[in-house]
């Protein structure tokens, strides 16, 4: 997917290095795309609703999730 950036940015393609982005075009994958569209870094010609889809939020916490090593309180009927 090809987005143009038009602030200097940060991302990890993979989750291991991490790739700078400078302005101008680059060819990045959805989820970069998304990414820096969301938070103002880029915009993308070909589908300008694309960064405004409802993804939820770019961190992965979640308050339904039991907290690690702790169980979930099941009712008992």
């Amino acid at each position: 997917m090809r987005i143009e950036v038009v602030e200097t940015f940060k991302f990890s393609p993979d989750g291991r290095e991490v790739v700078t982005y400078e302005p101008g075009e680059h060819e990045v994958s959805e989820l970069c795309a998304v990414y820096a569209g969301r938070k103002g870094f880029a915009t993308y010609e070909g589908a300008p609703n694309l960064f405004e889809v409802d993804c939820g939020p770019l961190d992965q916490s979640s308050e339904s999730a039991p907290a690690k090593g702790k169980k979930s309180k099941k009712k008992s009927s």
